[in-house]
């Protein structure tokens, strides 16, 4: 179990990352909604989703490295796209 202080540290150690990101605003928005159309075509709550792209490193190796492409393809295709990078690493979806 998790003591309240713990998840004050955890709070504020999440508010800390979420302003100290250099990543420029489009992008950022950009993967907000992959991720939500991935956990809407998964069937998940966008938490699970983003889980699964976190855990993969699916964000830092193919979202943001390839965003110039991606961003002109469709939601489908990119969803598709992420959807083979999880196989390859044997992540199921």
């Amino acid at each position: 179990m998790i003591s309240k202080m713990e998840r004050l540290v955890q709070r504020k150690n999440a508010q800390s990352m979420c302003y100290n990101f250099s990543m420029p605003k489009p992008v950022f928005e950009f993967i907000i909604y992959i991720l939500h159309a991935c956990a809407e075509k998964w069937s998940v709550f966008p938490s699970a989703a983003y889980k699964k792209l976190k855990d993969s490193d699916c964000i830092n190796k193919l979202l943001v490295p390839y965003y110039d492409i991606m961003h002109t393809q469709s939601t489908s295709y990119i969803v598709g796209d992420i959807e083979e990078y999880l196989a390859a690493r044997g992540v199921s979806v």
